[in-house]
């Protein structure tokens, strides 16, 4: 019960232009599922529709999460300047980092290593957006661990905040190491091999993705592990955490030593 409690507590305190912006890369969803349906235009054998796709779902749990994680910070935290310029970059980036995406998948062009001087020039500032939402996420960790709200249980603010540190980290990390490489696939049959259905992933080749993904979604897995543990083992659940948080990032380091290697996570062949 006082998960439940702690948990709508929280809801409560959710800033509403975060959920809105969330709601709406949720709105967007279904016609770009409409489209991939329809439009049977590709890029490296890729749906043009898909990438958009992808952001728009994952941007919008990410925007959602970040809402319901500042109804664990403190009040007079979160309204202060700081707090409010940091939220302000983190919604202006994913916004553009959506919107350019979901653009060119409408015009059927990479939004990722292009060719074209301007479409370079915008994949750049992609990459600066993308560095400051990950490393807003990680601060906004930072600041949950050090000002928890008041009422909020130990266990929620830890597990809160050390997810948000390692889902801004590690893909810090991994999206640095996809943009190094030029691409998410390390080996030879590159994005016209063998993938896993639903993610892409490849099946032939190291996948950078891979670890990207894991690393990203420490932030909402870690609290809802926490709160499972507080159920199962209570006296245990705050140590355990930390415990979990780093196997999670071991796991993350993993995997992304595994798509540097060049061998898939599951292998196709």
């Amino acid at each position: 019960m006082s998960n439940i409690l702690a948990f709508s507590n929280a809801l409560l305190r959710c800033e509403p232009y975060i959920v809105a912006v969330g709601l709406l890369f949720l709105a967007m969803a279904p016609l770009t599922l409409l489209g991939l349906a329809l439009d049977d235009r590709t890029i490296s054998a890729v749906p043009v529709w898909l990438k958009p796709l992808k952001f728009q779902l994952s941007l919008a749990v990410h925007m959602l999460t970040i809402a319901l994680a500042l109804g664990t910070l403190d009040r007079s935290v979160r309204q202060a300047w700081g707090v409010k310029v940091i939220l302000l970059i983190l919604l202006a980036m994913s916004v553009f980092e959506t919107g350019w995406i979901t653009l060119q998948g409408a015009r059927g062009l990479p939004s990722h290593f292009a060719a074209d001087a301007f479409d370079v020039a915008i994949y750049a500032l992609m990459g600066i957006g993308a560095t400051l939402i990950v490393l807003s996420t990680a601060l906004l960790g930072v600041l949950i661990l050090r000002y928890p709200g008041y009422g909020v249980p130990q266990l929620v603010s830890r597990a809160v905040g050390t997810g948000l540190i390692i889902s801004g980290v590690t893909g810090l990390v991994t999206g640095w190491a996809i943009a190094e490489n030029g691409g998410a696939v390390v080996g030879g049959t590159g994005v016209a091999g063998l993938a896993l259905p639903l993610f892409g992933w490849s099946g032939t080749d190291g996948d950078l993705r891979v670890a990207h993904f894991v690393g990203l979604h420490a932030a909402q897995c870690l609290p809802l592990l926490g709160l499972a543990l507080n159920t199962w083992k209570p006296q245990t659940a705050v140590p355990a955490i930390l415990v979990i948080a780093l196997l999670w990032s071991a796991a993350t380091l993993g995997l992304l030593i595994q798509a540097l290697a060049g061998q898939p996570f599951i292998s196709l062949v």
